[in-house]
């Protein structure tokens, strides 16, 4: 007997350790590999140690007592083993072979379906563990009462029988007190053990009658529930399941009868009211009145589960790149923006090493970051660049870590491309700020608040002092003694730090040699390496406060001049209003005085954008000079004028309003133009007459040379057939330099005398003449000139020159024609940009411009030698277009045609 209660309380934590090592151990680490949680590697050694743990506890159990009912169990259960391990070997090898098809296909279709049973079957182990002892302290309890009434017989039987028995009676009474001490101390030790089994287990035990009231718990099941021991005896189980999940006894007892084992998840009802998940292994006790429930918390299991959906969704949702590597380098675990941005599949990321990614300039630091890491030193913001597919470069932004425990390394990862490319756009503006700084029309300084210190200075400081930037840098205002009136310097100052800013003040600087120049201040507090400094923008105003001076001395000269001058002295608000503006402004633009006082600026603006421009410049720099634009006149006339003005500012430095002067440059603007025009006709008349003289000199070389040859030939006493021969050729040649002179007759026409007035052809009547004129020139009749004069069938220009380019393009077109094809000439018209644009197309026989491109144009140039011409016809088309203030383009390809684009103004 003492064996056999022995054999209760090791055994039923051997089978609690077989149940977890399936549960937490196998299980778990399926549904890890599931979500991604680790890698194959530690879930494989996680399994092996849990296979261990089974054999062990397996062995041992197997070597403690067995009762009958335990043995067919135990059968049972080692035919379910053996199933589970085939699974689990299964499992095992699609892990070392990472094959994520097959250990889907295990863990949803196999490993739980097989190992469910085998939890269910341990789970009938413990309750048997949990029965014997519970049946041994109740035959305990009847050997106890068997032992009381022996006791009670005995003694009436000794009071019926005489002394000589007494001393029988007395050793027979002894034994049984004896014995029945002994069956008493087995008892209680019966029921200690009982309880220890009870009190030792890892979960909550209860043992539940056939009205579901609570006859026994464990101390798992108090703490769980957190009501004593006497209060859970007091109880149902339908006071402790949640209203929604409890179920009827006779539906309860109903399940547990068809089940060996009845397994589910519930939340039950604690003492302070708040819910607490488990799961609940119930079966019946071989009483059939009674039966055991195992209720283990899955809070913590369940919190974990929850836990691992959210860190799987940040994971796997995250913008950045989350990457696991192992010790190898190589990359276990991506998320799918890793692949997303860099274009590989998943694949492709995890059968190469990660430096196989990495910029090969990038390699050393990277392996440099990594050897830190492995010294627990974590990386922060380390920078590199990876190769995408397609072969370009991303900056990326890491923070990683290692796992102390298997070398893990946990990396998040962002793409600062863009950023990188900012930054680079920052110190490309912060050189272009340099300078600008540098070449600023108005004087800029930064100087140390505290002393006055000079840190920075731009070449208009240096031409406003006239100091050079070495003399004024690194020393003090007061060193250099540039205030004229210290006390101005106190005055910015206490600004300063009341404001931190100045603007539109006036301050009096001593330049070098001491001159004195009033400047307008806008001044800014800043902070330059850790020290308090001013910003200073300063403008020159020495000028216009002597002007100032000036004419507060003179107001009634001022006047005088303001009346009779011919510029236009104006002045306006800043909305543009004209508050007050000089006579003569009716000598410019038609306008009376009266007329434009209380009128707006911009009414009288050519173009609007130049009042824009001015106020810019006028709020920058307080002043304006020298600024050319047009007016409106009266008559809708442009009149051209030159602009200075000046911002005026009132108390506090506000802007008040503009006083400008305007001159009119109209007839300077007429002569200048008219100037360049000059130059630009005298440029080309010379490089024309550079051409000209180049042909002249070129073309009457060789016939002029052959007359004197010939001449020379002649006085030499030829034959009388040499000499008939000579008199020839000579005639030939001065027939050739007759030929060559009226060409060159006709180009110095084209260019010198233009003596007809300009009028409006017609092109559709010129086209006619020309088709009269050509009659004899157009081979057949299938010839045909197809015009389209819509946009416009007339020009302003001379005739004669227009007759005579249409007339050369078209007998071009006409003499170069292709002799399988009908000639078809297309004339049209265009008008774009205040020009006509005329296209003169064929489907003769082309040329090749890259050939023949650059001499197109050139006198005496040609381009078929099959057929006569005289190669002057475009020579002159060009000289009379550009003669006209036009151009002229071709466009052609040989055995397609050619089209000349002509553009002269209306």
């Amino acid at each position: 007997m003492q064996t056999l209660y022995a054999d209760r309380m090791i055994p039923l934590e051997q089978l609690n350790n077989i149940r977890y090592a399936y549960l937490d151990g196998i299980i778990a680490s399926a549904e890890q590999i599931h979500a991604k949680q680790f890698s194959n590697a530690i879930a494989l050694q996680q399994i092996e140690t849990s296979q261990k743990n089974i054999k062990v506890n397996w062995e041992a159990y197997l070597k403690t007592y067995l009762t009958p009912e335990e043995t067919i169990l135990v059968d049972q259960t080692e035919v379910l083993m053996k199933q589970s391990d085939d699974i689990v070997e299964q499992f095992k090898l699609a892990l070392q072979q990472e094959n994520e098809a097959a250990l889907n296909n295990l863990i949803k279709n196999k490993l739980y379906i097989t190992i469910n049973p085998l939890i269910a079957q341990l789970d009938a182990l413990v309750s048997i563990q949990i029965k014997v002892g519970q049946k041994l302290y109740e035959n305990n309890n009847e050997v106890y009462e068997s032992a009381n009434k022996k006791f009670l017989f005995l003694i009436a039987l000794s009071l019926g029988f005489a002394l000589p028995f007494s001393y029988y009676l007395i050793r027979n009474v002894n034994g049984l007190i004896k014995n029945l001490r002994l069956k008493n101390v087995e008892i209680t030790q019966s029921e200690e053990k009982y309880h220890s089994i009870l009190e030792h287990a890892g979960d909550a035990i209860f043992i539940i009658a056939e009205d579901n009231a609570i006859i026994d718990v464990n101390h798992c099941a108090c703490e769980l529930l957190g009501y004593s021991e006497e209060e859970l005896l007091r109880k149902k189980t339908s006071e402790l399941n949640a209203s929604d999940q409890y179920t009827a006894i006779e539906d309860q007892w109903n399940q547990l009868r068809q089940n060996t084992v009845l397994m589910d998840e519930r939340f039950l009802l604690k003492k302070d009211g708040t819910m607490v998940e488990v799961e609940i292994s119930r079966k019946i006790l071989a009483d059939g009145k009674s039966y055991i429930a195992i209720v283990r918390d899955i809070t913590e299991r369940k919190r974990a589960k929850e836990q691992l959906k959210t860190y799987k969704h940040f994971f796997y949702n995250s913008n950045d790149l989350a990457s696991i590597s192992n010790t190898d380098g190589y990359l276990e675990i991506v998320n799918p923006q890793f692949a997303k941005i860099l274009g590989y599949t998943e694949e492709e990321l995890k059968k190469n090493k990660v430096f196989h990614f990495i910029h090969p300039e990038d390699i050393e630091a990277t392996t440099q970051e990594i050897e830190k890491l492995k010294l627990g030193i974590d990386t922060i913001n380390f920078v590199n660049r990876y190769r995408k597919a397609d072969g370009k470069y991303l900056w990326f932004e890491s923070n990683a870590t290692v796992d102390p425990n298997n070398g893990k390394l946990y990396s998040i990862t962002r793409d600062i491309t863009e950023r990188k490319k900012t930054e680079d756009l920052l110190r490309e503006s912060e050189i272009r700020f340099s300078k600008a700084f540098k070449s600023a029309p108005v004087s800029i300084i930064v100087s140390r608040i505290s002393d006055g210190t000079l840190f920075e200075v731009n070449e208009a400081t240096e031409k406003l002092l006239n100091y050079t930037r070495e003399e004024l840098i690194g020393k003090s205002t007061t060193e250099l003694n540039i205030w004229v009136n210290e006390n101005d310097r106190d005055f910015l100052v206490n600004e300063l730090a009341e404001k931190g800013q100045l603007h539109g003040h006036d301050f009096r600087f001593r330049a070098k040699g001491g001159k004195t120049v009033i400047v307008n201040s806008s001044t800014e507090l800043i902070e330059l390496g850790g020290e308090q400094c001013f910003l200073c923008v300063l403008v020159d105003i020495t000028e216009r406060k002597e002007i100032e001076e000036s004419l507060k001395i003179s107001e009634k000269k001022y006047r005088n001049i303001f009346e009779n001058v011919q510029d236009v002295f104006y002045q306006a608000n800043l909305d543009g209003k004209i508050l007050e503006v000089s006579p003569s402004v009716e000598t410019y633009i038609g306008y009376k005085r009266d007329e434009l006082i209380g009128s707006l600026t911009e009414n009288f603006y050519w173009d609007s954008s130049d009042r824009e421009k001015i106020y810019q410049v006028l709020q920058e720099h307080f002043k304006i000079m020298d600024y050319e634009f047009l007016l409106k006149s009266k008559t809708g006339e442009p009149i051209y004028v030159s602009l200075n003005a000046r911002l005026i500012t009132g108390d506090e430095n506000t802007e008040t309003h503009v006083d400008g002067v305007l001159r009119n440059i109209t007839e300077k603007k007429k002569i200048e133009l008219e100037r360049e025009k000059m130059v630009t006709d005298i440029l080309h008349r010379n490089k024309k007459s550079e051409e000209f003289s180049f042909i002249v000199s070129h073309n009457l070389r060789a016939p002029v040379a052959a007359i004197i040859g010939i001449t020379k030939m002649l006085n030499s006493n030829p034959t009388v057939a040499e000499r008939i021969e000579l008199e020839q050729s000579l005639v030939t040649s001065a027939e050739k330099l007759d030929q060559i002179i009226r060409v060159l007759n006709e180009v110095l026409q084209i260019r010198t005398q233009i003596t007809e007035s300009k009028e409006d052809v017609v092109f559709s009547e010129l086209i006619s003449q020309i088709k009269s004129g050509i009659f004899h020139l157009i081979p057949c009749e299938n010839t045909q000139i197809i015009t389209d004069f819509t946009a416009t069938d007339t020009i302003f220009s001379l005739r004669s020159f227009i007759k005579s380019i249409f007339y050369n393009l078209i007998s071009n077109s006409i003499k170069f024609k292709q002799t399988d094809k009908d000639i078809i000439i297309w004339i049209k018209t265009s008008v774009e940009d205040e020009k006509v644009r005329i296209h003169f197309k064929d489907n003769g026989r082309g040329l090749d411009l890259d050939k023949f491109g650059k001499k197109i144009f050139n006198l005496y140039e040609r381009f078929h030698l099959d057929i006569e011409s005289n190669g002057i016809g475009l020579f002159m088309v060009k000289n009379q277009v550009e003669i006209l203030g036009g151009t002229i383009s071709v466009e052609s390809q040989p055995g397609i045609g050619t089209e000349f684009i002509i553009e002269l103004p209306i």
